[in-house]
């Protein structure tokens, strides 16, 4: 599939979610750098020289979604994951959103107790599985409600703020 329908395609299913203009959330999308080297290859051979640090595809149709996941399940040093319902992730397994808050937070002295994370997504599980100080949004994935030790507004009703307000600057 040409580039130019897959970069429609993720944004109508943007807008879909979260409403929007086409022209608006496309020019957004364009802006970012991995849409920026986007490419479509006809061959996995073609990608024997690159280096890849993440592999996300999408379908509309949930099933095949949950079908892939199920194939690659198995697979050692890969973590799988979703932004949405209907997309798949792929990156290294020290490559999740917890991993790397945890090894930056060890880096810089910060102890685990005093990381707050915030998230809505499937893609954002590791770190609700690594962090007690957690934080959901009204529209997260209900797996990700359950795991939350806090809950606020919506993304669109200014929920992350809310979240720093009350767990971040309520002691300053």
């Amino acid at each position: 599939m040409d580039v130019d329908k897959v970069k429609a395609m993720f944004v109508k299913r943007k807008i879909g979610l979260y409403d929007g203009n086409f022209e608006e959330e496309l020019q957004k999308l364009n802006q970012r750098r991995r849409f920026k080297e986007m490419r479509h290859l006809d061959n996995l051979e073609d990608l024997s020289d690159t280096h890849i640090i993440k592999v996300e595809g999408f379908d509309m149709t949930e099933e095949r979604i949950l079908k892939i996941k199920d194939d690659l399940k198995d697979i050692d040093d890969i973590y799988v994951s979703s932004s949405f319902r209907n997309n798949i992730e792929v990156t290294d397994i020290d490559a999740t959103k917890g991993a790397i808050i945890k090894l930056v937070a060890k880096k810089l002295n910060i102890k685990e107790n005093e990381v707050m994370v915030i998230g809505d997504g499937l893609n954002d599980l590791t770190m609700f599985e690594m962090f007690d100080n957690s934080v959901a949004v009204e529209n997260s994935e209900e797996i990700i409600k359950k795991l939350a030790k806090y809950h606020v507004a919506s993304v669109d009703n200014d929920g992350v703020g809310e979240a720093i307000e009350k767990y971040v600057l309520k002691d300053m």
